[in-house]
């Protein structure tokens, strides 16, 4: 994915809704994080999946 958005010329994306399964927060942040990723990304989370399957504590850490 880095690969072809840099082909083409991306140097910055969003993805709004975005739902990331706990188990692959730390792949997302070693590939999009890294200091040779030519791009930023930025994601605005999902939070009905979570609300819905776990309650407000599923979507919400702290008071």
């Amino acid at each position: 994915m880095v690969t072809m958005l840099h082909q083409k010329g991306v140097t910055a994306y969003n993805e709004p809704g975005a739902f990331i399964p706990a188990y692959m927060i730390d792949t997302y942040i070693e590939v999009l994080g890294s200091e040779s990723t030519p791009m930023y990304s930025f994601f605005s989370p999902e939070s009905k999946t979570s609300y819905f399957s776990k309650g407000k504590g599923g979507c919400f850490k702290g008071g």
